[in-house]
């Protein structure tokens, strides 16, 4: 797959992870995620920091070279 591509689900996921984490703060849902707050509030919370931090690894991941330097 392309880097850029999954860089691009990355900052999405992060985004959308740190939005809807940032809106359950105030009291607000975000539209998108409204199906998981059906699960209760702890898991749905702990599905979005898993997905903050799985786009934080999709980002490093892919912006990260596995090419050994030529001599």
């Amino acid at each position: 797959m392309n880097r850029h591509i999954i860089t691009i689900i990355g900052f999405i996921l992060f985004l959308s992870g740190m939005y809807a984490l940032s809106l359950s703060l105030v009291g607000a849902k975000f539209t998108p995620l409204l199906f998981l707050e059906k699960l209760g509030g702890t898991a749905s919370f702990f599905i979005k920091i898993v997905m903050v931090l799985f786009g934080v690894l999709l980002i490093f991941l892919s912006r990260t070279t596995t090419e050994t330097p030529q001599e």
